[in-house]
């Protein structure tokens, strides 16, 4: 009896041996919000998102040096208005208050998340089909794309934020708003009044977003 007992025992303590303890077995649950910030799509709508923002407060503070340096372009040679960019710039705020150094800024604004989704997902998707998507020349030819592909909706922005610009007084006025400023064009000139400066805006973007991300 004692051998059986013994026995009985040994057995006894080799399943316990095999049986984890219950304090060592480990459970992992997944964590549902740290799957979403995880996920591709909640990564992009980040992204898209950080990057509209960013580029709002970009234009909202760079449109009145662009207004300036539009007006110098395109002012006359015979009958200069402006003398200079300070001269300029006073000029507008004078005459035409602070909203007219920021006449035109609809249409990029309005623009800006097209152009950012068009921007960073072409550049994302050209990337990674490169051996190594982090190289410099990879950033550099993906943002090439992504600098032709943006152009598409960027010249249209641009051609008409431009005809609002250099409307300079009551007599000058020609479009009332930049909807009024398109329709215009489209019912004059069709889609070539609409995207004219189409290849200027390809070789300028080009090249330059391919650096930017290459330079990032």
């Amino acid at each position: 009896m004692g051998k059986i007992g013994g026995a009985l025992a040994e057995i006894k303590h080799q399943k316990k041996e095999k049986q984890p303890a219950e304090d060592e077995v480990s459970v992992s649950y997944a964590n549902p919000e740290e799957e979403q910030t995880n996920s591709p799509v909640y990564e992009s709508f980040v992204h898209l998102s950080a990057g509209t923002i960013s580029g709002a407060a970009g234009v909202l503070a760079g449109h009145p040096l662009d207004t300036v340096k539009v007006r110098l372009q395109t002012q006359e040679a015979a009958s200069k208005l402006y003398r200079g960019t300070w001269h300029c710039f006073s000029t507008i705020l004078q005459k035409e208050k602070i909203s007219g150094l920021y006449k035109g800024i609809t249409p990029p604004l309005a623009s800006l998340c097209m152009i950012n989704a068009t921007v960073f997902g072409v550049q994302w998707s050209i990337s990674r089909q490169f051996e190594n998507p982090d190289s410099i020349a990879a950033h550099f030819w993906a943002g090439f794309a992504a600098g032709f592909c943006q152009s598409i909706i960027a010249t249209p922005s641009e051609r008409v934020k431009l005809l609002i610009q250099i409307q300079n007084d009551a007599a000058h006025t020609r479009y009332k708003s930049p909807v009024h400023a398109a329709r215009s064009l489209w019912k004059r000139e069709g889609v070539r009044g609409i995207t004219r400066g189409y290849w200027a805006t390809v070789f300028r973007d080009c090249p330059a977003f391919g650096i930017y991300f290459a330079s990032y």
